[in-house]
């Protein structure tokens, strides 16, 4: 006669016990990529934060000095002058970021050369700019 016991465990033998040790096999060997993806994905998203945060610190340096004096006269600002001022900014944004802070952002985000990092520094001081224009009713 059949046993039903006997075919339960040799089922649970033969296909349940091997297929668990294959997940946990899989899980074991995904779980140190996973983990270095999140870490890593934490840091890009804290460099960019810090970036924001200094860019929006720098346009409001920038704003209040050499915004403010250009404004000050009678003509509008032309586009040398706001050039001029937006390199201010980006100077001053390297300046804090430091060249340690520069390697960081160019390794972690995985640019090219010097010249992505400066379009990348440069986009959110034009963001910066944005908001502060916005927080302004202009």
């Amino acid at each position: 006669m059949f046993d039903l016991e006997w075919f339960g465990v040799l089922l649970l033998k033969g296909l349940v016990l091997p297929g668990v040790g294959l997940v946990v096999l899989y899980l074991s060997l995904r779980l140190p990529g996973w983990i270095a993806g999140l870490v890593n994905n934490k840091r890009i998203a804290a460099i960019l934060d810090r970036i924001a945060q200094l860019a929006f610190t720098v346009v409001q340096e920038i704003q209040q000095t050499v915004v403010a004096s250009l404004k000050a006269g009678e003509e509008k600002p032309n586009a040398e002058q706001l050039a001029a001022a937006r390199d201010a900014a980006l100077a001053t944004l390297k300046s804090h970021l430091g060249s340690k802070g520069l390697i960081e952002i160019r390794e972690a985000l995985k640019l090219t050369d010097d010249t992505a990092v400066e379009k990348l520094l440069t986009s959110f001081i034009e963001s910066a700019v944005l908001m502060l224009k916005q927080q302004e009713g202009k």
